[in-house]
């Protein structure tokens, strides 16, 4: 396993499905750089509700304020893999609807915890 250090985007306002293709692309694009004769695979994953987009939280802080937006909501999570060597390119992605339950802080903290 070979880390990129790109700098992945999420944000407000952009379409999920692209942003998180393009984190996909530029992660394996990068490592590729290193190892130009290798297929090199790079991967992200967003997480979608309403016009925001939340990455891998950063700290348990900022998961447990993530989880506490989900709770009792419908929100879409999408994978993006792209696959490079050299110049050759293929990208492909997915979207899976998922349906959070109302969530205590109790709850929260043990999920968090596990």
């Amino acid at each position: 396993v070979v880390t990129a250090d790109v700098d992945e985007r999420h944000g407000t306002g952009r379409d999920a499905r692209s942003v998180c293709r393009h984190n996909a692309t530029a992660k394996a694009m990068q490592v590729s750089e290193r190892f130009p004769k290798q297929t090199v695979l790079g991967a992200d994953t967003l997480v979608h509700l309403g016009d925001e987009l939340f990455g891998k939280p950063s700290s348990l802080a900022e998961a447990q304020r993530m989880l506490r937006r989900l709770s009792g909501q419908t929100h879409r999570v999408i994978t993006a893999c792209a696959l490079v060597q050299g110049k050759r390119k293929r990208v492909f992605s997915v979207m899976t609807r998922v349906a959070f339950r109302e969530l205590n802080d109790r709850q929260i903290r043990n999920y968090i915890c596990e």
